[in-house]
């Protein structure tokens, strides 16, 4: 029983934050255009940055969720794909917002450049070579 409620703790601490961040994600995507702050010339620039920092930090969520599995990097990508194309579709249920194939673009290369440099970061520490 003991063990059960252990693992069970370690699951919880694993996926846990990461479903938070999905949420929130899905929180900021359900918002009409005009509920959205307006970063005047800047506009587009901070939009789509927050797209790539958004899914740098869910990649690095989901390959910590994953992390119990054998490929964790593989995972990681996918979940952070899969997420970034059904948050898109979401988008085009919300009034004044539209799914952009371009944003899914930007949020896997956001997930791709915080798992590379991740991977790089852990070979390094290992004493790795590159």
């Amino acid at each position: 029983m003991v063990v059960r409620r252990i693992q069970a703790q370690k699951v919880a601490s694993q996926w846990l934050p990461l479903l938070i961040w999905m949420a929130a994600i899905f929180l900021v995507s359900n918002q009409g255009k005009q509920e959205l702050p307006s970063f005047g010339l800047w506009d587009t620039l901070a939009k789509k940055g927050g797209h790539f920092a958004a899914y740098m930090i869910l990649a690095l969520l989901a390959h910590r969720a994953a992390s119990q599995s054998q490929r964790p990097y593989l995972w990681a990508a996918l979940i952070t794909a899969l997420y970034a194309l059904t948050d898109e579709f979401h988008q085009t249920f919300v009034p004044s917002r539209q799914g952009s194939l371009i944003d899914v673009i930007i949020d896997c290369a956001g997930g791709a450049a915080a798992l590379v440099t991740h991977y790089r970061w852990q070979r390094r520490l290992r004493g790795q070579p590159r």
